[in-house]
């Protein structure tokens, strides 16, 4: 088994984190991307991603809905809805060539 002891996450966050970003978590939601992403869709579902964190970890409220009905749609469900029908329609995603994957996933 490898030794890992000589991989440090502030060593890697020093390195790789964008901005002002360190190794220290936070409790509020990221403004970028903490790592640098290609398309705006990456960066976009990065900030989606540290917010479901928070709401998993405490440290953000759900958000409230002014509906009397309440909506047990997963965040991410929601997330990979809302990307799925307005990345797969743009020109980072036909440049990717991924149409073929999509339409065997759907």
């Amino acid at each position: 088994m490898e030794d890992l002891s000589e991989y440090k996450f502030q060593k890697f966050a020093a390195t790789y984190f964008t901005g002002n970003a360190n190794h220290q978590y936070s409790r509020r939601p990221i403004k970028s991307s903490l790592l640098q992403l290609m398309t705006p869709a990456d960066q976009l579902a990065a900030q989606a991603l540290w917010i479901t964190i928070l709401r998993f970890m405490g440290d953000l409220p759900e958000p409230r809905y002014h509906s009397m009905e309440r909506d047990n749609t997963s965040v991410m469900s929601k997330v990979t809805a809302t990307l799925g029908r307005s990345f797969a329609r743009s020109k980072e995603f036909q440049d990717l060539g991924l149409e073929n994957i999509v339409s065997r996933i759907n």
